[in-house]
């Protein structure tokens, strides 16, 4: 193509690349979906770089796609028209850690879990936390609002974005947001562009604030014999005000598949468990746990454990991070839903669970972060059953917004999800989000066919 000619002319060969391979590698990502290929990668290394390369974009009207480590799961990063896919490979600094304002300068393609490091060598924390952190960059944690399990307590990225640098879709820059930790000067515009999944503009830096390193992590596992118990007690601990800073849930279904790597911790009758985390100073925790016992006893936990060393808290870390990735390599097509229902619904999420293996036939593998309502419900399938997911995935969807609830909690919509839209948000709702599309990215060129 000639327009990929003119663009090595002007970013040079070495990072211009239209080799087969490397447009297969970067048109993927954890969906699985693979029936789009881009035409180019483009590995950009400063801001002003990101700019020129959306001017030239917008001129010949070619589709733009962001990328960061391509660990999505709804196809967010997919060419599906084709175009330049921009990787933030190259523009991957830590740039500045403010101490005195307890804040953070970054370009978008700095991986998660090197922030995590950087940030607790200064005696801070960042808490956001996806399973993909050794891996995910914190530019696609922005463009989904990513979440993970320490949300209950300490919220969600958006919790945590002061302010945007920002390429629009024609190649001007904006700064959006300040560094402050609160101002209301215009409309939020950072909170549009937070989980947009780059249909609105490109990030090439972002401000985000940090709060002190907890003093003390304690860690309880809790089994159940049933699973409705570990549903019923996770919603027991909030409305008894107790916040830990993870309630994640893991259920016989998990163990069918993985086995002895999880079932060696427990006693043999347990059908789920709950893996329990508390953080803040000594004092604060220990208080926490003297609340949280009775509430445990009271709905039939099998046994609790504590005093839980490092160690074993790591590896219990790494089965329940590993889970997806171990799923994936059953040798299944693996459907990873992210609903999420208010507190109090999270028991009737897990009967909804139950209702899909019972109704459509499929193997149903569900964990999850239970504490926020956010379970995992991944639907295990092969080729012929295609149809059979879909109108599974409907299903889950249309039970889950009956109950107040959403169809994605952290992953995005992306491709998978947005034909899906319309169930939970209305026309007027749908209209408002196409309008503040066509102005922003009026040729429609910034990661076209995703969300709406």
């Amino acid at each position: 193509m000639k327009w990929i000619k003119r663009l090595k002319e002007e970013f040079g060969k070495d990072r211009v690349i239209d080799e087969i391979e490397t447009r297969r590698i970067y048109s993927k990502d954890e969906s699985g979906i693979e029936d789009s290929l881009c035409d180019c990668v483009v590995f950009p290394e400063s801001e002003k770089e990101v700019s020129r390369i959306l001017k030239f974009a917008s001129r010949f009207k070619i589709p733009i796609t962001p990328r960061g480590g391509g660990t999505g799961v709804s196809g967010g990063a997919i060419p599906l028209k084709g175009g330049i896919v921009i990787s933030f490979s190259k523009m991957n600094k830590i740039i500045d850690i403010d101490e005195k304002n307890m804040t953070l300068e970054v370009e978008p393609g700095v991986i998660l879990e090197n922030i995590f490091k950087e940030v607790e060598k200064s005696g801070f924390f960042y808490p956001p936390d996806p399973a993909s952190y050794e891996n995910c960059t914190i530019g696609g944690n922005i463009a989904t609002n990513a979440g993970g399990p320490r949300c209950i307590k300490h919220g969600v990225t958006s919790n945590y974005v002061l302010a945007l640098d920002v390429v629009l879709s024609e190649g001007e820059r904006i700064f959006t947001g300040r560094k402050t930790r609160k101002w209301k000067a215009g409309y939020n515009l950072p909170g549009i562009f937070l989980g947009s999944e780059g249909t609105l503009g490109v990030f090439t830096k972002i401000y985000l604030r940090l709060i002190p390193l907890p003093e003390c992590i304690q860690t309880l596992l809790v089994p159940f014999d049933e699973k409705a118990y570990a549903g019923i007690c996770s919603s027991e601990i909030i409305r008894n005000k107790i916040i830990p800073r993870c309630i994640e849930y893991v259920d016989e279904s998990v163990f069918e598949i993985i086995g002895d790597d999880i079932k060696r911790f427990f006693p043999d009758k347990t059908r789920a468990f709950l893996l329990i985390e508390f953080d803040g100073k000594e004092e604060e925790v220990k208080k926490d746990i003297e609340k949280i016992l009775p509430v445990l006893d009271k709905n039939h936990a099998i046994e609790i454990y504590t005093g839980i060393k490092e160690y074993e808290r790591q590896k219990l870390w790494k089965i329940r991070r590993d889970i997806l990735p171990f799923l994936e390599k059953t040798g299944y097509k693996v459907r990873s839903e992210d609903v999420c229902v208010p507190f109090a619904h999270t028991s009737n999420l897990i009967k909804i669970a139950d209702e899909i293996r019972k109704t459509f036939d499929l193997k149903v593998c569900v964990f999850g972060h239970i504490g926020d309502g956010n379970l995992h419900i991944n639907l295990l399938w092969e080729k012929q059953e295609k149809e059979t997911l879909n109108r599974a995935v409907e299903f889950l969807y249309r039970k889950v917004v009956e109950l107040n609830g959403t169809i994605t909690g952290e992953h995005g919509i992306g491709i998978l999800k947005k034909d899906f839209l319309g169930i939970e948000q209305d026309n007027t709702v749908i209209s408002i989000q196409r309008k503040i599309k066509k102005i922003l990215d009026p040729k429609n060129i910034l990661n076209p066919g995703k969300i709406i």
